[in-house]
């Protein structure tokens, strides 16, 4: 029968926020909710119990008790990535890791077949101990038989343990009262109510009704308690980053000798990339020159992909013109990439020969004047017409909405003959005062700064008042600009067409 650990994290966000501030493990600390007087308390160590200090009471009301409390949050995301660490940590100790979809304290391994390669199932868990230690985290192991045995005495324990047969996890496991499992304190309410209070009362109630009354939290719970002896571990697929160096025979001073050592290198992280069903998003490359130096360049295609001849491209658009500072002796290519399921990948193979020429484009423009060279105008909440927008780069292009809705009917077109648009220059600029003659419109007076400082440029004041006209130019163009009335100068602003 295989054999099961149950790796748990107790109190993970607390041991995260201690091992962010390792000073406080001497002090009473909590972790909240967020930063706030009113944020519940949901983790407590030792010495705050000690104070009176319990999970649920606020933030402020703990620190009423105990005035050199110490508190911090742990976000989901950090929660998140520390069991992603721990997971990989693993990979050392076992071919085979689960995590828990309902608990995000809880990691299972697979130890069949490792107690003669570790001496012993106890040695196994020293070990494992030993190193998450080395990483600031405490845990509790649990080696038993199946997920659900090993979890709840995990759970119940205070120290690791071994249970030595299946039949004395199934006891242990009889008459346990629902407390032991991850469930809301007003769940736990509501199946007492109906008299449920213990595990086995709770596997004989309708699944339906079940998840229709308590929800996510109870039904990921319930089907792991269903398929626990039927369904095998669900091992994470271990995954190293994507990483292709080379070390070159003589140092190297030209883009043509260095072209062929990218292609093949590109050619491997192709072939590497579709064994683990990922398309590369981005490259960056590390240039080694023989002096120790080092040079970092990131080229990112339309869309992530494997062509290699397209990367090749983008990478010969960037170090065209380059001047190397000397003889490159390492190359280093670090790919970002997408995993894909098999139901997406059969999709990008049929649409990557149908990559808009648009973005293939914007990925060549990129390559050679840099990562930077493609921006979009995006609206900003401002007064002054210089400030009502900004630039920031796109990465990728969006298609235009071609339903009938956007498009302009006859009768649409017929409420609008014609229509004046405002151009804005680049950099405005100081202009003679127009005749009365070439005024035809204004003026508008435009006001503010008061009340906040505008998106302008560094030199202009917080306060601001204009008198915007339209005007004739001396070339016979229709301009708009304004009179500032703080230093009397006139400012064309733009053109109207």
């Amino acid at each position: 029968m295989d054999r099961l650990a149950c790796i748990s994290l107790p109190q993970l966000p607390l041991q995260l926020v201690l091992r962010q501030n390792p000073e406080w493990y001497s002090l009473p600390t909590v972790t909240i909710r967020d930063e706030r007087p009113t944020s519940p308390v949901l983790y407590a160590n030792p010495l705050a119990l000690k104070e009176g200090i319990r999970p649920g009471i606020r933030y402020s009301e703990a620190l009423s008790l105990v005035r050199d409390l110490r508190a911090g949050v742990a976000s989901p995301d950090q929660t998140r990535q520390a069991r992603n660490e721990v997971a990989a940590l693993l990979e050392e100790f076992t071919p085979e890791v689960e995590m828990s979809s309902f608990d995000p304290e809880v990691i299972w391994a697979n130890l069949s077949g490792l107690e003669k390669l570790f001496g012993s199932y106890r040695s196994w868990i020293v070990l494992v101990q030993k190193r998450l230690k080395t990483q600031g985290l405490g845990a509790r192991v649990v080696v038993g038989y199946t997920r659900l045995g090993s979890y709840i005495f995990a759970r119940i324990r205070k120290t690791s343990l071994v249970l030595d047969s299946f039949d004395l996890e199934q006891r242990g496991l009889a008459n346990l009262p629902l407390t032991v499992l991850p469930l809301a304190v007003s769940t736990l309410g509501s199946l007492d109510r109906l008299g449920v209070r213990n595990l086995h009362d709770l596997l004989k109630l309708p699944r339906d009704g079940l998840f229709a009354r308590f929800g996510k939290e109870a039904k990921n719970l319930l089907e792991f308690l269903d398929t626990d002896r039927v369904l095998p571990l669900q091992p994470l697929e271990f995954s190293h980053p994507l990483d292709v160096r080379r070390r070159l025979d003589s140092p190297i001073f030209s883009l043509p000798l260095l072209l062929p050592h990218l292609h093949q290198m590109l050619e491997q992280l192709s072939l590497q990339s579709e064994g683990r069903r990922s398309l590369i998003a981005q490259i960056e490359l590390l240039l080694g020159y023989e002096s120790g130096d080092e040079e970092r360049e990131v080229i990112r295609p339309a869309q992530p992909g494997r062509r290699v001849s397209l990367f090749l491209r983008l990478l010969e658009l960037r170090l065209e013109n380059r001047s190397f500072r000397g003889g490159i002796e390492t190359l280093q290519m670090v790919p970002e990439e997408v995993i894909l399921s098999p139901e997406q990948l059969e999709l990008f193979a049929s649409r990557e020969r149908q990559a808009s020429a648009t973005a293939q484009g914007f990925s060549l423009l990129r390559a050679r004047f840099g990562n930077q060279a493609v921006q979009v105008a995006t609206l900003e909440d401002s007064h002054l017409p210089e400030a009502t927008f900004s630039w920031r780069s796109i990465s990728e292009v969006q298609e235009v909405d071609r339903s009938p809705l956007s498009s302009p009917t006859p009768d649409r077109a017929s409420h609008h003959p014609s229509t004046a648009v405002r151009r804005l220059i680049i950099t405005p600029k100081p202009i003679p005062k127009p005749s009365l003659a070439a005024r035809i419109a204004g003026p508008f007076l435009l006001s503010g700064g008061w009340w906040n400082r505008q998106k302008a440029s560094t030199t202009q004041s917080a306060t601001y008042q204009r008198h915007y006209y339209y005007f004739w130019t001396p070339q016979g163009d229709l301009g708009w600009g304004y009179q500032d009335q703080e230093t009397g100068r006139w400012i064309l602003q733009g053109y109207v067409d």
